[in-house]
């Protein structure tokens, strides 16, 4: 599994990726547990995940990875789709990049 981690801090949000099949080329989906993916945007200077700033994926709700890249521990992609967090509300992911490279096997 390839786990990608990122976040930024003003504005404060973080974004954790995970992708199932990163060693070869192709189309993934991120649905369901436990390969799931979380968005969390920290709004009014917040440091803790609420139901309300805690976006997932799930079944209805997922993410879609295209892996251009798969080489010599270097991964490049591209992703899209839905999120939802616990008070139901829906996030769109329409342009989504990664370009990475692994350090540990």
């Amino acid at each position: 599994m390839l786990f990608i981690n990122t976040s930024y801090e003003s504005p404060r949000w973080s974004f954790n990726l995970t992708i199932k099949n990163y060693f070869q080329k192709g189309t993934f989906h991120s649905k369901g547990f436990p390969y799931d993916s979380v968005f969390t945007d920290y709004k009014d200077g917040g440091t803790m995940p609420t139901p309300s700033n805690l976006y997932n994926t799930n079944e209805e709700h997922y993410l879609i990875f295209e892996i251009i890249i798969a080489q010599n521990k270097q991964y490049s992609g591209t992703f899209s789709g839905e999120m939802v967090n616990e008070e139901g509300k829906v996030i769109k992911i329409t342009e989504g990049r990664f370009d990475i490279k692994k350090n540990n096997p």
